[in-house]
């Protein structure tokens, strides 16, 4: 079964970098995007086994989660009957704390360790 992930992040290039090179060596196919709009499509258009994004996706510093409430609530049942994973993270700490209120899995992006969560 091929291993894909689906990733949306804006202004975070060198994350993208990391995320590109590591998702690679690990046997992923990785689709990324920098904007909400094509990351929902990518979800609705084929099913990935992890899904990464801002909380916050198109609108950078805002405490706006908007974005990862709606993929999150698209994934939901698959994360938690364990065919997916999903983490949304964010710089500002409102919107990673408006995240977990909800039930989101969410971190930080500068705690942020690819290697923690794909175990």
């Amino acid at each position: 079964m091929q291993k894909t992930v689906l990733i949306g992040l804006h202004g975070k290039e060198s994350l993208v970098d990391v995320l590109k090179l590591e998702f690679l060596f690990d046997g992923y196919t990785a689709t990324f995007v920098n904007t909400f709009d094509p990351m929902f499509t990518h979800a609705e258009q084929g099913i990935y086994g992890v899904y990464i994004m801002d909380l916050n996706l198109g609108s950078p510093n805002s405490e706006n989660i908007d974005p990862g409430i709606r993929m999150y609530d698209y994934v939901r049942a698959r994360v938690e009957s364990g065919e997916a994973r999903f983490l949304g993270i964010s710089g500002n700490v409102a919107a990673v704390a408006a995240a977990y209120q909800r039930g989101i899995p969410a971190c930080r992006s500068a705690s942020f360790i690819l290697s923690d969560f794909l175990k």
